[in-house]
């Protein structure tokens, strides 16, 4: 599970704290909002902005999350799927169970290369391909030693694009309470 909290924002969590003593039921109540917005912008920046949509596995994934202790309340917003922080903070990825990874060549392509009947390797290249008519070859995978993903960030630059709301939203709350 990814999750990403203000802790390190000192003017949020100077607000939030101002909100907590005075009210907590308001407190309450901004953060649900905030996770609600922040769930909302991360979903959306999965959905193209930031990466583009594969199956949809993992904007799918993103839940909001509210815990309160006795003196304080945490919003999260995150994920279970485990290939998410390769995403958020980047890595290599080398084979497990085999001597090279098979990456698709199209995004049609879902599964296993040995899922694919009459599939083959071009003799002296790293290409897995299959006839495609009576001439043709259609070209399908790629075999890879290992793959560098970079680092995207779609939480962190979320929580980047998300923090002037969330801010707004719990000075909202404060505002009630003056009134």
């Amino acid at each position: 599970m990814i999750t990403l909290d203000i802790r390190g924002d000192k003017k949020l969590r100077t607000r939030f704290k101002k909100l907590e003593k005075q009210n907590p039921e308001a407190n309450v109540r901004a953060m649900k909002k905030a996770t609600a917005h922040l769930e909302y912008v991360v979903k959306d920046n999965l959905g193209g902005k930031i990466l583009n949509i594969g199956t949809g596995h993992l904007r799918a994934s993103i839940t909001k999350q509210l815990r309160q202790g006795k003196k304080d309340i945490e919003g999260i917003v995150g994920t279970p799927v485990k290939y998410a922080p390769i995403h958020e903070y980047g890595g290599v990825i080398t084979p497990v169970r085999a001597k090279a990874l098979t990456i698709p060549l199209h995004r049609l392509i879902r599964g296993r290369a040995r899922d694919y009947p009459g599939i083959f390797r071009l003799p002296n290249t790293p290409y897995l391909v299959r006839r495609k008519g009576n001439r043709g070859l259609q070209f399908m995978f790629v075999l890879k030693k290992m793959v560098k993903i970079p680092a995207r960030r779609p939480f962190r630059i979320s929580l980047k694009q998300a923090k002037k709301k969330i801010l707004s939203l719990f000075h909202k709350e404060i505002k009630k309470l003056y009134k």
